[in-house]
C-alpha cells in the first residue's frame, strides 16, 4: 500500500467533514511509513479539529485530550497550542492557559490573533 495514496484518501473525508475517518486514513498511513511527515502534520490538524467540534459542544476535557494527541504527531502545531490556551482559559485555568497561548507565540510568532489575544488576557 501506497501511504501517499491512504494520506489522500484522508485529506478527502476530512475535506468532507468526516474527521473521524480522515483520521483512520492518516493513521494507517504511518502504519505503512511511521514517518511521513505530511500524514503526521495532517493527523494534528484533523486532531485540532475534532478538538474545536467537541469544545464548541460543551466538551472541553475531551477537547484537551485531542489537542494533546495532535501535539504528539506534530508537537510544533501551533494552532494545538492555541487551542490548549483558550479550552484551559475556558476551565479557568489560566497558568496553564498562558503557558500554551505562550507555547502557540514561540511556534508561529507571526501570527496576529495569537498575540491580540495574549495581549487581552494578561491581568494588568
Amino acid at each position: 500500500m501506497y501511504c501517499e495514496a491512504l494520506c489522500n484518501i484522508g485529506v478527502i473525508y476530512k475535506k468532507n467533514g468526516e474527521l473521524e475517518r480522515a483520521v483512520y486514513y492518516y493513521r494507517m498511513a504511518l502504519v505503512v511509513n511511521p514517518n511521513f511527515y505530511i500524514a503526521k502534520h495532517n493527523l494534528s490538524i484533523a486532531y485540532t479539529d475534532l478538538g474545536t467540534r467537541v469544545k464548541n459542544e460543551g466538551k472541553s476535557k475531551e477537547a484537551i485530550a485531542f489537542y494533546k494527541k495532535a501535539l504528539f504527531y506534530n508537537s510544533q502545531y501551533s494552532d494545538a497550542y492555541y487551542n490548549l490556551g483558550v479550552a484551559y482559559g475556558e476551565n479557568k485555568k489560566y497558568e496553564r492557559a498562558v503557558t500554551f497561548y505562550e507555547l502557540a507565540i514561540q511556534f508561529n510568532p507571526r501570527s496576529v490573533s495569537y498575540t491580540h489575544l495574549r495581549a487581552h488576557e494578561t491581568p494588568e
